[in-house]
């Protein structure tokens, strides 16, 4: 039974993480969630990355997940860059934890949380394996200006009202996938992409997985959509992967 616990960690802004356990006592290989960028609300029914941090911990894994600033339950604005801070933060916090296992500690990062995580993992060489999903090769000046103004209309980012769209496009040509995927070798990495993926085609995975070093493996869920949390699949690849890599 997975113990979820909810905590409100105290960094440059307050930030909401769900640590998930699969008991009180022992140390874990650990795992660090990062989200998208939310352009609208949740469906019906649609637990969100709670469900896959419970799913982990049933699988023997402690994880985390957590709100960037300016979404859900955290505090502050919206500030892409300053997201770095915020997993930098969460790394801190969860390399001191007890119940992390030091030597196995995986980020997960999906869509706009992918390319942070990616950049983070790339100056910190705590982290002992990446995954990517649905992570975008390079920035679509097009399709990125569409999500935020989805964001600005559902109010799922905050402080973005009057936000410079050009800077922020700039911001992220300096952070594109392409340009830092090969940097993360010799550390391990997976990328997941769903095959019917609506938002980023699946010829950026493929284009991330040429450019990255070794050891490297690509996964494509055939009938996946952009959403890869939402499919089971997904667990099933990352547990899978994880297991394989560190012997757990």
């Amino acid at each position: 039974m997975a113990i979820i616990e909810k905590h409100i960690l105290r960094l440059e802004v307050d930030i909401a993480a769900y640590i998930a356990l699969p008991r009180r006592n022992g140390k874990y290989p650990t795992i660090i969630i990062c989200h998208g960028i939310p352009a609208g609300p949740r469906t019906p029914g649609d637990r969100g990355y709670v469900e896959i941090v419970e799913n982990l911990s049933i699988r023997g894994y402690a994880s985390i997940f957590f709100n960037f600033r300016g979404v859900g339950e955290s505090g502050g604005k919206f500030n892409y860059s300053l997201w770095l801070n915020d997993l930098k933060g969460i790394v801190d916090f969860t390399y001191s934890q007890n119940f992390t296992d030091t030597s196995k500690l995986c980020i997960v990062g999906f869509s706009g949380g992918a390319i942070i995580a990616l950049n983070h993992a790339v100056h910190d060489g705590r982290i002992k394996a990446l995954i990517l999903g649905a992570c975008p090769a390079i920035i679509n000046n097009t399709l990125f200006r569409s999500i935020f103004e989805h964001a600005r209309k559902h109010g799922t980012l905050r402080g973005i009202e009057n936000m410079d769209m050009n800077s922020l496009i700039e911001k992220l040509r300096e952070m594109e996938p392409i340009k830092w995927i090969d940097k993360i070798s010799p550390r391990p990495l997976l990328i997941i992409h769903g095959g019917k993926d609506e938002l980023i085609p699946v010829k950026h995975a493929i284009t991330l997985f040429r450019k990255a070093g070794e050891p490297k493996k690509l996964k494509i869920i055939p009938n996946a959509t952009h959403k890869l949390r939402i499919h089971h699949e997904t667990i099933n690849i990352i547990d899978s992967w994880l297991k394989q890599i560190w012997s757990v």
